[in-house]
């Protein structure tokens, strides 16, 4: 079996609440806890995607092809 983790951000990158002021950060990736991980990000009417994935169970070649099967099934 694959262990895949999708999750798909949708939020602004930051806004001001009376005299609060929320902005978005950059955090470092941890360690991968899945086999893949697609992190899908809505920004300015465009979706963007990025792929990590355990470099020791599967090849380059092997993550292309599932993501572009992924890309396919979206359409």
């Amino acid at each position: 079996p694959i262990d895949i983790l999708f999750t798909m951000h949708n939020f602004i990158s930051a806004f001001n609440i009376d005299e609060l002021n929320i902005d978005q950060i950059h955090v470092d990736e941890p360690a991968e806890k899945f086999d893949i991980t697609i992190i899908a990000k809505n920004t300015n009417d465009e979706i963007s995607f990025s792929v990590t994935y355990l470099s020791e169970k599967y090849s380059i070649s092997f993550i292309n092809e599932f993501f572009n099967s992924f890309i396919t099934v979206l359409g």
